[in-house]
């Protein structure tokens, strides 16, 4: 009979506890580690989820703002601290009087069931959004000569498992997860949840046809020195008479307080509906640039600012209705009145070197004069020769062929962009100002290829289908233009977007364009 020495049963059961033991530090590490996973991915998730809740809420209020529909929104007088939502205690406007804030009002949309985004699936499945729209104090013309708004949206998700940090130190320093105190509030939470926030800036863009220096349909090509900037014409304080010098835009611009503010300086806002092989080269624009469509190249020295997307529609051009009008212009060319204009419909206009055509008008003493002179098929003004308009005469071209004239060819004697036009109708078709002289007035041509060369002035307002810039022209937007034809916002798009950061050294680029401390 064999025997079982003891000293072996001993050695089998601790063998078997060792053993035992180590599988149950096995289990233990293993069920640490997948709950510890498990917890980092809800957070990850949770922390997903409310930038989804902040994006919503940044769409809510453009949406608010494109079509000013304030439904679900209260409006409450002063300025929101930071990122805070604002006391149950502040004072709201009426609902029926709810509009787009300004500067002494913001717009808020709470956090409530109706206004949280439901979402499906495992875990957390409600994120709490609230929102501000306000002006931030930002001028009527800080963006292409319209109130920008800015928008600052919040969304708490809560983050399901227990109060404590993953085992993802990395994850920890991004999410700055309040898990029992509110790191913006210093408030004590409930249950653990993260926040995330997001501002906005709104840029509006406008209906009217010359609400910007160049809006172009496709391309903006500017090379060879040139530059744009702008000015008012009414302000004759700056520049005498309401004309346009280089040396009274540098000395007005140098005055700490022009007459109709540096902002109407610097308004030389260039836009385009598809920026597809847009170069600016570098190129002085003293103005914003908006536009849709791949990133335009060189832009370093666009002194506003960089928005897109950018979608205004360009209205198409067409010729005058059919009616009175004569075949053949007299010397000089008597204007009517602006009910009645005189019209004169033309197969080509032709005026030779040395030759000048006078357009007056039978009301020297009043604005009163209007005549439309329309070209059907072939402009052309020779070397020397010229197109008068006496002041107070608003002269309107129709253009069916395009053109190529030297910028000293037509001489606006009112020295106001609105008092000449030049309306190129139809597609296809090429304008091009030559020369170093000096051109008055507007471009409204949607459907053609302007081109601007030979270090010419040109004060006014262009509007085609693409615009070259080149040997030295110059460009000098007459932000008068905007009252002559108002035009409200037709849609506001991202002039900039940024997400608070989680570490409070983090800074984010101002309206100033400097890096400033984020408030929490």
């Amino acid at each position: 009979m064999k025997t079982i020495d003891s000293r072996q049963e001993g050695s089998v059961l601790v063998i078997a506890i060792l053993m035992l033991t180590i599988l149950t530090l096995i289990c233990a590490t293993t069920l640490q580690v997948t709950t510890q996973n498990a917890g980092a991915n809800m957070q990850a998730a949770s922390w997903q989820q409310a930038l989804t809740g902040a994006e919503a809420g940044v769409d809510a209020a453009m949406n608010a703002l494109n079509t000013n529909t304030w439904t679900n929104w209260t409006q409450y007088a002063g300025s929101p601290t930071g990122f805070i939502a604002p006391p149950a205690s502040a004072s709201p406007t009426p609902t029926a009087a709810i509009q787009a804030p300004d500067s002494t009002h913001f717009n808020y949309l709470p956090t409530a069931s109706s206004r949280s985004l439901h979402l499906a699936g495992e875990g957390n499945d409600t994120v709490g959004i609230w929102v501000t729209v306000d002006t931030a104090g930002m001028g009527l013309k800080a963006y292409n000569g319209g109130q920008p708004y800015r928008i600052r949206a919040t969304a708490t998700a809560l983050v399901p498992g227990l109060s404590r940090v993953s085992n993802q130190k990395l994850d920890n320093d991004l999410r700055n997860l309040s898990l029992r105190w509110d790191r913006k509030t210093n408030a004590a939470v409930s249950l653990p949840q993260v926040s995330r926030r997001i501002e906005v800036i709104a840029a509006p863009q406008f209906n009217s046809s010359f609400h910007y220096a160049l809006l172009m349909a496709n391309s903006v090509t500017m090379n060879g020195g040139s530059y744009i900037d702008s000015f008012s014409s009414k302000d004759t304080l700056d520049f005498p008479g309401g004309f346009y010098t280089n040396a009274a835009w540098l000395a007005a611009l140098q005055n700490p307080a022009p007459a109709f503010g540096v902002t109407s300086l610097e308004s030389g806002n260039v836009a385009t509906n598809n920026s597809t092989n847009s170069n600016l080269n570098g190129m002085n624009v003293y103005g914003s640039l908006a536009y849709s469509g791949p990133t335009v190249a060189g832009t370093s020295n666009v002194q506003g600012n960089i928005s897109t997307p950018f979608n205004v529609p360009i209205q198409p051009t067409s010729d005058p209705s059919a009616g009175s009008y004569s075949t053949s212009l007299p010397s000089p060319v008597i204007a009517g009145t602006k009910l009645n204009p005189t019209v004169y419909k033309l197969t080509d206009l032709t005026v030779n070197g040395g030759q000048t055509l006078l357009i007056t008008g039978p009301n020297p003493g009043s604005d009163n004069n209007y005549v439309v002179i329309w070209v059907t098929g072939t402009w052309k003004i020779n070397g020397g020769g010229t197109i008068t308009s006496a002041p107070n005469v608003h002269v309107t071209y129709y253009l069916d062929n395009g053109a190529t004239i030297n910028g000293s060819a037509l001489i606006n004697g009112s020295g106001l962009a609105e008092n000449l036009q030049i309306i190129g109708v139809g597609s296809n078709q090429t304008f091009k100002l030559d020369g170093g002289g000096t051109f008055i007035g507007t471009v409204n041509a949607p459907g053609w290829d302007i081109t601007l060369s030979g270090s010419g002035d040109f004060s006014g307002a262009f509007i085609g289908k693409t615009m070259t810039m080149t040997g030295g022209a110059r460009v000098h937007y007459d932000v008068a233009l905007q009252d002559i034809y108002p035009g409200g916002a037709s849609n506001y798009s991202y002039a900039s977007w940024f997400e608070e950061a989680a570490n409070p050294t983090h800074k984010a680029l101002g309206l100033d364009g400097v890096y400033h401390p984020i408030i929490y």
